[in-house]
């Protein structure tokens, strides 16, 4: 388990997780925000945060692998309608933590764009496939396999960067995302 950093006030230095200073002997406290002497600010998140930060990207990357693995049973369609549901829930359940906010709203709105997407290109295979009596839905299904495939692995690479960069403390901006739902 990750112990709290710790910061001395009288020697302004980090001190790991020590209640006194090992080189002054001085009353550490919890380091929640350290000034720099540019004037920067930088913020060290709780372990809390950040473990719901990355809840918040792996929970829909969790809900993507299975609905990948389970979408020929079409269970999966209907499964990867609510990936965008533990961000929001996560989001509802600490409004005032303004880092699990930023990586609740970035997942959610990506969750959304990929969602839209996704059903949208299986739209037009369908009506595709109709309106062509059917020949379209096999050359469409090479389409698929040529174009949907590589768009899930993309959509699961960058939900782990998201999971690396909130574990980390850090924020994370997904790529390609056209438009935010949630601003």
């Amino acid at each position: 388990m990750k112990k709290a950093q710790k910061f001395c006030p009288e020697c302004k230095s980090t001190v790991g997780g020590f209640a006194f200073c090992p080189k002054c002997g001085g009353k550490t406290e919890e380091l929640t925000r350290i000034e720099i002497t540019s004037g920067e600010t930088t913020d060290s998140h709780s372990e809390n945060s950040t473990q719901l930060a990355l809840w918040c990207h792996l929970a829909p990357l969790l809900i993507t692998v299975i609905a990948a693995l389970t979408s020929i049973v079409a269970i999966g369609f209907f499964l990867a309608l609510v990936a965008w549901v533990p961000p929001l829930v996560i989001k509802s359940q600490k409004p005032n933590d303004e880092f699990i906010v930023k990586h609740a709203k970035e997942s959610f709105n990506f969750q959304i764009f990929w969602l839209i997407t996704i059903y949208a290109l299986l739209a037009v295979y369908l009506v595709f496939g109709i309106i062509t009596l059917g020949i379209g839905l096999i050359l469409g299904f090479l389409i698929i396999l040529l174009l949907i495939i590589p768009y899930v692995i993309f959509v699961m690479v960058v939900q782990i960067k998201a999971c690396i960069a909130a574990s980390g403390g850090k924020e994370y901006k997904y790529p390609l995302v056209l438009f935010r739902v949630m601003k």
